[in-house]
């Protein structure tokens, strides 16, 4: 629900909050003119004061608007002024890889490795668009219904967020990068297959228990060195390919898909568009479909800087 004084995104009616963070706050609302159902991400202060955050998160936002890819949640609007900024995008029917482990962890390598392979499709698209993500965590891969999973949360870490997800290079002060990318996903693959939160204490303990056929995999990805990690993550997922297909079988997607739609399943009365609104927006259409939503970032400049 809204809280009266706070700045809102101009256009949009909230319907219900959906979760934050410490990179944000995260509602389900309707556009009024269109009626389509988004998810706006409402940055925190700390975040978007820090110098030329706004600047690189426009610039990265301006080129995932262009992508359509299925592994990534459609980018729809930038939107900033003097007492607030957010990120409009397409609203994913789902609950986030945090929420699944929450229920069970550790889960089955195969459905464990078509997150990641998802993941990794994900950040391939992303990096070919010349975007890094920066932050890829549990918290940023929402799982659907149907086993599928898409990325959000790209350009949101700063310079003082590392997690214990971030890459050694990048906890030393070097930018985040592809490699601190894969690194990153690899780090939540771990966790997927051995149930422990990644950390110095517990990543030798947590190798030990990868099963075996996949510890070459996992350490090539969490390599100290990123110059030994994977050279992308497109050549990462033809690597995965031939490693699941060895230790669990060439029908492993197909049986992994299910799995990750099985332990998604107990949180689908939790999913965005599955639960009744709390109230009914004034003026608002009919729902419309996310996928015939056009990206704002290719309509007038003028919507990119709010001050109302």
């Amino acid at each position: 629900m809204t809280i009266p004084g706070e700045w809102r995104v101009p256009g949009y009616a909230e319907v219900r909050p959906l979760g934050s963070g410490d990179d944000g706050r995260v509602v389900l609302a309707v556009e009024e003119t269109s009626g389509s159902h988004v998810a706006i991400r409402y940055l925190p202060e700390k975040t978007r004061r820090e110098p030329g955050f706004a600047e690189r998160l426009r610039a990265n936002l301006r080129l995932l608007a262009d992508l359509d890819d299925p592994h990534l949640a459609r980018v729809h609007e930038y939107a900033d002024g003097p007492r607030g900024a957010a990120v409009v995008m397409e609203p994913v029917n789902g609950a986030s890889l945090r929420a699944v482990l929450r229920e069970q962890s550790p889960i089955a390598p195969r459905a464990a490795l078509v997150l990641f392979k998802d993941s990794l499709l994900g950040l391939a698209a992303a990096h070919e668009a010349g975007v890094v993500h920066g932050d890829h965590k549990p918290e940023h891969v929402l799982v659907q219904g149907d086993g599928a999973s898409k990325l959000v949360g790209f350009g949101l870490a700063v310079r003082t967020g590392a997690t214990a997800y971030t890459a050694p290079e990048v906890r030393a002060g070097r930018p985040a990068s592809a490699a601190s990318d894969m690194y990153a996903a690899t780090a939540v693959l771990r966790e997927c297959l051995t149930g422990r939160l990644p950390g110095a204490r517990a990543s030798h303990a947590a190798s030990g228990q990868v099963p075996v056929p996949l510890r070459d995999l996992v350490e090539r990805g969490l390599a100290g060195d990123p110059g030994l990690r994977p050279p992308s993550a497109a050549m990462f997922v033809a690597e995965l390919d031939e490693v699941a297909s060895a230790a669990c079988g060439a029908a492993w997607e197909q049986r992994g898909r299910r799995a990750v739609a099985d332990l998604a399943a107990p949180l689908a009365p939790t999913f965005p568009l599955n639960r009744p609104p709390l109230d009914r927006p004034p003026g608002v259409l009919r729902s419309m479909a996310a996928a015939a939503w056009p990206s704002r970032f290719g309509r007038a400049a003028a919507r990119h800087s709010r001050t109302d």
